[in-house]
């Protein structure tokens, strides 16, 4: 999933650009989120890798609306693994082990709450997941 994680940012939008896509605004404010795009445009193009697997790597740093059990799985993962260090990231280990929802939708509420703390930018995937697991559907 973090296959391209270490392009840099011009490397990005040439991938992006060879597959006839562009940057979205979120992305050029947050680059490191670019990473998951290019990442799954690669797997899905060069590797051929299933649909669910592409999708997985592609919303592992945003979330989305109606996340299948692999793409949640695969979010958690990354935001908890075990070299993050971060206010409220034990919490979140041991809710993923009982309740995946509910650690995915506190994941999303802490990334939110940090985002505008700091003034950035939230990619609408991620308020659209966040929107989605608080009407429970």
């Amino acid at each position: 999933h973090d296959y391209t994680k270490e392009y840099t940012v011009q490397q990005h939008l040439q991938v992006l650009a060879s597959y006839g896509q562009a940057a979205a605004e979120d992305e050029l404010e947050a680059p490191k989120l670019l990473h998951a795009r290019t990442a799954a445009l690669i797997a899905e193009k060069e590797y051929r890798l299933s649909p669910e697997i592409v999708s997985a790597i592609r919303w592992h740093t945003t979330g989305k609306a109606d996340m299948t059990t692999l793409e949640k799985v695969i979010y958690l993962a990354d935001y908890i693994e075990p070299t993050r260090d971060f206010p409220g990231v034990e919490e979140l280990r041991r809710l993923a082990y009982t309740d995946l929802d509910g650690a995915l939708k506190l994941g999303l509420e802490m990334t939110l709450a940090m985002l505008r703390e700091q003034k950035r930018q939230i990619s609408p995937a991620s308020s659209q997941a966040l929107a989605y697991l608080t009407k429970g559907k």
